[in-house]
Parts: C-alpha cells; sequence; structure tokens
C-alpha cells in the first residue's frame, strides 16, 4: 500500500511539470486554476504573460488577452476585437513572408539577368522582356511589405477596441473607476491605466468625474433616447379639411 509520502505530485495539465498542491499556478507554463484566466482562443487557463504587440498574450496559443476580475466575462465587442486584432496579426506575418520570399526570388532574377547580359549580348526587345520579368517579383515584394505596414496600424487599432470596450464593461459593472481600479483589474502599469482613461473619457456614453482628492473617475450609461411623437392628425381633422377644400372649388367655379 503507497504512503501519501510516496504519492506523485499533481502535475500541469498544460505542460505536465509538477505543481506544489498549495499552489494555484504552474511555475513552469504559467497556467493555473483561476478560470477568470480562461483563454477566449484555446480555452487553456493559464496568467497572461506580456507581449510586445497585444501587451497581455496567452503562453499556451499566444493570443491576445485581456483580464477581467472574477465573474465578468468580456463582453462581444472586446472579444470580436481581440479576434480582429489576432487575424491582423497572422496576416502581417504572411505578407512580411511573402515580402521577404519575391524580394529574395526578385534579386536572383536580376542576377541571373545580369550574367545573361554579359554572356549572351541580348538586343533591346529580349533585354527589355528578361528585366520585366525580372522586376514583377520586386514590385510584389514592395506591395506586400505596404501591406504588412498597413496591417500594422489595424493590430493597435483593434487592441485599443477591444481594451475601451472592456474598460466600458468594467465602469458600467463596477460603478466609477479610477487608475488604481484598472491597475488592479488589468494589472497593467498606472501610465497604460491614465492612457486608457482618458481615451474612454472621449466616449459620449462615458460621464467624467473629479474625485475629492483630485483623481479623474469615468462612469458609464446608457445614451438618452428621446422618443418624438409621431404626429399625425385625426381622421376628423382630415375629412372636415377635405369638406372645406371641395366647398372652395365649388365656389370658385361659380
Amino acid at each position: 500500500m503507497t504512503s501519501d509520502s510516496q504519492k506523485q505530485p499533481p502535475s500541469c495539465t498544460v505542460c505536465g511539470a509538477s505543481i506544489d498542491p498549495q499552489e494555484e499556478q504552474c511555475p513552469s507554463c504559467g497556467a493555473t486554476r483561476d478560470k477568470r484566466h480562461t483563454c477566449p482562443f484555446c480555452g487553456v487557463v493559464a496568467v497572461p504573460t506580456a507581449h510586445p504587440e497585444f501587451r497581455l498574450a496567452c503562453p499556451s496559443c499566444g493570443g491576445p488577452r485581456i483580464p477581467m476580475p472574477s465573474g465578468t466575462k468580456l463582453n462581444k465587442a472586446s472579444l470580436a476585437a481581440l479576434q480582429a486584432s489576432r487575424r491582423a496579426y497572422s496576416s502581417r506575418a504572411a505578407w512580411r513572408v511573402a515580402s521577404g520570399l519575391t524580394a529574395a526570388f526578385g534579386l536572383l532574377a536580376v542576377m541571373l539577368l545580369i550574367g545573361v547580359f554579359f554572356i549572351a549580348k541580348l538586343s533591346f526587345f529580349p533585354l527589355l522582356m528578361a528585366s520585366i520579368i525580372a522586376a514583377a517579383p520586386l514590385v510584389f515584394a514592395a506591395l506586400a511589405f505596404r501591406k504588412s505596414k498597413q496591417t500594422q496600424s489595424l493590430i493597435q487599432s483593434s487592441l485599443d477596441r477591444a481594451w475601451l470596450e472592456s474598460t466600458k464593461q468594467l465602469a458600467a459593472h463596477q460603478g466609477p473607476i479610477q487608475a488604481e481600479t484598472l491597475m488592479q483589474a488589468y494589472g497593467i502599469d498606472a501610465d497604460q491605466a491614465s492612457s486608457l482613461l482618458v481615451r474612454l473619457g472621449a466616449n459620449e456614453e462615458v460621464v467624467t468625474q473629479i474625485t475629492d482628492d483630485g483623481q479623474l473617475a469615468l462612469s458609464v450609461h446608457p445614451p438618452f433616447r428621446v422618443a418624438v411623437p409621431d404626429v399625425q392628425k385625426e381622421p376628423e381633422q382630415v375629412e372636415v379639411l377635405a369638406d372645406s377644400q371641395q366647398e372652395s372649388a365649388n365656389k370658385a367655379s361659380w
């Protein structure tokens, strides 16, 4: 019969590393038992790690992450923006690879063209056609590189929209929020929290407040909707107006 001291310690379900039974987080990959750290893309429950572009990313799949307080899930707008940022990130990588490969192929074609020119002494027309064929990959490489630059801005704009939507959700849930609230909820520094507050304050659904100690606080309210009554004439008024118009027409005919 096996004693407790001979039992194997529990292992991480993600990386297989041994975990102390009293620990909530895997020391190797960052996986945790806290369900609020569930990745919306791969489903792994792990604490997000710092990322140079996504700010926070899943340690398993590398997708962008926004941590939320316990009992709160990201809304559809935030998830859609995160998905758009992830797609743009993958698209940029594809365009960069395409740009590099075609540029290398174009340079090789130019070198072959130069060698053929010195060896075969081509006439003007064959040389022109060969130059166009050799330059085509370089033109495509330049276009692909430009497309990757455009995709870069889409990554950041989608990511900013996701963070703003999640901050609006947090403000609607917890009432007025300050920079300290965002720092505790998201695990970000003071500069990032202040930047989020300032950008959120430009939204029409956000109400800006100044606390007694001079700190900026924001709260979110649904936009006001003013009901405009549909002004229509009563049927009796329409009939009276039609009769008066008919009498005026009869008098004019006399």
